[in-house]
């Protein structure tokens, strides 16, 4: 149970959140610099617990990961870190023709 100032967030209420984190397929108007702020907000919450950290990656992070942003991500592998998945989100992006969406 987390407890900043007076209010009271349990661990139920934060995996709820996690799974309002919004897909991310890289061809409607939510942008990759959205999904990437959505997800860090969302990851801080679990900072202090490094295997619920990884529970909600694999669950709710990977699995909102569509598209050609999916093919990128899925060499990593099942265990793979926010960090590492952000990092090849990020180049595969930066290597996307805008103009052909």
């Amino acid at each position: 149970m987390v407890t900043p100032g007076n209010i009271t967030v349990t661990g139920s209420d934060l995996l709820k959140e996690a799974s309002k984190i919004r897909g991310f397929s890289g061809r409607d108007d939510y942008d990759l610099s959205s999904f990437l702020r959505e997800v860090d907000t969302v990851l801080e919450l679990f900072r202090e617990n490094a295997n619920t950290r990884l529970f909600v990656i694999q669950r709710y992070v990977v699995t909102k990961i569509h598209g050609e942003a999916l093919n990128v991500i899925r060499p990593l592998g099942g265990n793979s870190t926010w960090e590492a998945i952000r990092t090849d989100v990020n180049s595969m992006d930066k290597n996307i023709d805008k103009s052909c969406l």
